[in-house]
């Protein structure tokens, strides 16, 4: 439990921080690199957080009512984690992988999903304006809605 506590200009690589509880925990200029953060739950770190992650494990994480504004999330695993709410116009998650993560209600506008796996983005649920997303993800959205793709070839 990091209660409280502030965290500036900081990198943790190749950390265990599984369950962590961020309640008010502010991160300035924190960077997780290759770390294990599954099942922590970031909505109520403290206000306008400035993190980065890079080859983390994010499996089961929230992400709820928060601003995270080009917030990087590259070649993470994203599995089962939920995005409500949140903010995350112009982020980066280039190379992540998203089975089972859902995002609802968020500001996505010129965010970024280069080469994303599993990505399932529905523009009804979410503000989509200039997001990039891989060729895959389209035909994910496609086959939700119940269309049928022809042209595309599965693995």
């Amino acid at each position: 439990t990091w209660s409280k506590t502030s965290l500036e200009d900081c990198v943790f690589h190749a950390c265990d921080l599984t369950r962590l509880v961020p309640t008010g925990l502010a991160l300035r200029g924190v960077e997780l690199r290759a770390s294990k953060l599954m099942g922590v739950d970031f909505s109520r770190v403290g206000t306008l957080p400035l993190v980065s992650f890079e080859e983390c494990d994010l499996r089961y994480a929230a992400f709820v009512g928060l601003t995270l504004r080009k917030t990087r999330f590259q070649r993470c695993t994203i599995v089962e984690a939920n995005f409500v709410d949140s903010d995350l116009a112009e982020a980066v998650f280039d190379g992540s992988t998203f089975t089972g993560t859902r995002f609802t209600g968020c500001e996505l506008r010129a965010a970024s999903f280069a080469d994303a796996r599993d990505l399932l983005l529905d523009p009804a649920r979410n503000k989509t304006k200039g997001t990039k997303i891989p060729v895959e993800a389209a035909v994910n959205l496609a086959r939700f809605h119940g269309m049928k793709v022809v042209g595309f070839v599965d693995e």
